[in-house]
């Protein structure tokens, strides 16, 4: 029987791996839908930290998954760099 309060089973075995590869299908699928997104509109739009965002992205980049997409005017510091899923990625 299970006790209040506790999280489910499956919740509980959650490892590093499982929620990496959240993070990761999390990014690629707004980006996917809704994209090109800057790294500070995923963060907003996903829940995920700013630091979680760029360190993702920082991979998906360099796996060719995502490709950058242009530049965005930012609200006074360096312009930000929108981002989107490559689209060679598949093929």
């Amino acid at each position: 029987m299970a006790q209040m309060g506790m999280a489910p089973m499956d919740e509980r075995r959650r490892t590093v791996r499982d929620l990496r590869r959240h993070n990761r299908t999390t990014l690629l699928a707004k980006l996917f839908f809704d994209g090109p997104l800057s790294r500070l509109e995923l963060a907003r739009l996903t829940g995920l930290s700013p630091a979680t965002v760029s360190n993702v992205t920082g991979e998906l980049v360099d796996e060719h998954l995502v490709v950058e997409a242009g530049l965005v005017d930012s609200d006074g510091g360096r312009p930000r760099v929108l981002l989107r899923v490559d689209p060679g990625t598949g093929t």
